[in-house]
């Protein structure tokens, strides 16, 4: 679940996956780009990828900043993890995470606005581990779980082969090495728990809000290479931190949903103290 994941974001970013205005009936010449004025040429990608994106409004959440003895007894944990996502655990059958490599991954995509079938190998991310632990808020009485991260930096290496086209405008194609950087990943939330059978403890909802603050990314090989890889790397550089923070709130609810689920199928049939035990047990 988590490679097809980063596939998709990966390969989004690579395909450029905006809501395109109009959809003539055949696609742009690409080779046209390369005889274009630079400027000319990046301004044209722009307005045919943009979409009305800068409408979507991400809505800020604030966090408590005192912490107790649970909100330890958390941190505590989650130090715990960053030491289990560098080293792996043979105990509890975890490899190592940080970095995290996957040898090969595919998607295949068939859509009005996007079709394109794409994989990555040699997939290699870094980072995962070097979380900051901005807020961690707890609440046994209204059964609430605040809380917030901060990535510093995310690096994901690998091969790309990518062939897609979009809304039947735009082909994008092209396989080689690339790299992707991505700074300062700001994740905040809050989760609601509730019990069931009034013994038994799951996740009710979970608010998810993030933003990304650097990104920037170098992929040989599209349309063919040369200059016209060097534009729409400039392009997609420009874009896609306007694409995420345009649709940050989609891309948190799916997310949630994600989360939740799993969520509550870790916590089966824990009740509130079973999870306050479990919690404690890694704080010394």
């Amino acid at each position: 679940m988590f490679s097809k994941a980063m596939l998709a974001l990966v390969l989004g970013a690579l395909a450029l996956s905006a809501a395109l205005p109009q959809r003539p009936a055949a696609p742009l010449p690409v080779e046209e780009l390369a005889n274009m004025p630079r400027e000319q040429a990046v301004a044209l990608l722009k307005d045919l990828l943009r979409g009305p994106l800068q409408q979507v409004v991400v809505p800020a959440m604030s966090s408590p900043a005192t912490r107790g003895l649970i909100d330890d007894q958390i941190v505590a944990q989650l130090e715990r993890l960053r030491v289990v996502m560098k080293e792996g655990s043979e105990a509890l059958g975890v490899p190592v995470l940080d970095p995290l490599h996957v040898n090969h991954v595919e998607a295949h995509t068939h859509q009005s606005l996007i079709d394109f079938d794409g994989s990555l190998d040699d997939f290699v991310i870094q980072g995962l581990s070097d979380f900051i632990i901005d807020n961690i808020k707890f609440s046994t009485i209204l059964l609430t779980f605040n809380f917030g991260f901060t990535m510093p930096k995310v690096s994901v290496t690998g091969k790309y082969d990518l062939d897609s086209i979009l809304g039947n405008l735009l082909p994008i194609y092209g396989e080689g090495p690339f790299k992707v950087d991505i700074g300062d990943v700001v994740v905040s939330g809050k989760a609601k728990l509730a019990l069931k059978n009034i013994v038994n403890i799951y996740v009710k909802s979970l608010t998810l809000d993030f933003s990304v603050g650097e990104y920037h990314s170098d992929i040989d090989g599209m349309l063919g290479g040369g200059d016209l890889s060097d534009l729409l790397n400039e392009v997609i550089n420009d874009l896609v931190p306007e694409i995420i923070d345009a649709n940050a709130d989609l891309f948190a609810d799916v997310l949630a949903e994600q989360i939740v689920v799993i969520a509550n199928t870790i916590l089966g049939e824990m009740t509130l103290q079973d999870l306050l035990d479990l919690i404690a047990g890694g704080s010394s």
